[in-house]
């Protein structure tokens, strides 16, 4: 095998096992409607009914071009998709969370704004129908 190709082919293999660039919530602006759930702690029954509801149909989260993540404990964890490289507390800072609520979902929109939150889990159709009716969704977007 030519030396050249041993070098390039050994050049890729490294590339390969690079980290990708870790996005911030504004990276994902314009790309992304973002569902923050946030808890008090891991435990939290309303935290774990509010994940298998999002988690009922991927592919609809999918088709509306969704990232969603748990802030518990000072931590973000993937629920569907890779969290944003924010540090949690700014984004619940950022969000008006940084209070501790015992629950609460946000939905950001595309264009980095809050949509909609609620204090309870509720049906994975009703966050649906709220970006369903969002002007962008509407467009195709």
């Amino acid at each position: 095998m030519p030396p050249w190709l041993v070098a390039t082919a050994t050049l890729m293999a490294g590339l390969a096992v690079l980290p990708a660039h870790a996005k911030t919530l504004d990276d994902l602006r314009w790309d992304k409607r973002v569902l923050v759930l946030v808890a008090a702690d891991a435990d939290s029954e309303a935290l774990a009914r509010q994940r298998r509801e999002i988690l009922s149909n991927e592919a609809a989260l999918g088709e509306r071009d969704m990232l969603v993540f748990a802030i518990v404990d000072g931590r973000a964890a993937p629920v569907y998709g890779t969290p944003p490289s924010d540090a949690p507390a700014d984004i619940a800072r950022r969000l008006g969370v940084e209070g501790r609520p015992s629950f609460e979902a946000i939905l950001v929109g595309k264009d980095g704004g809050v949509k909609w939150r609620s204090a309870e889990p509720v049906a994975l159709a009703k966050i649906l129908g709220v970006i369903d009716a969002m002007p962008m969704r509407r467009s195709g977007r």
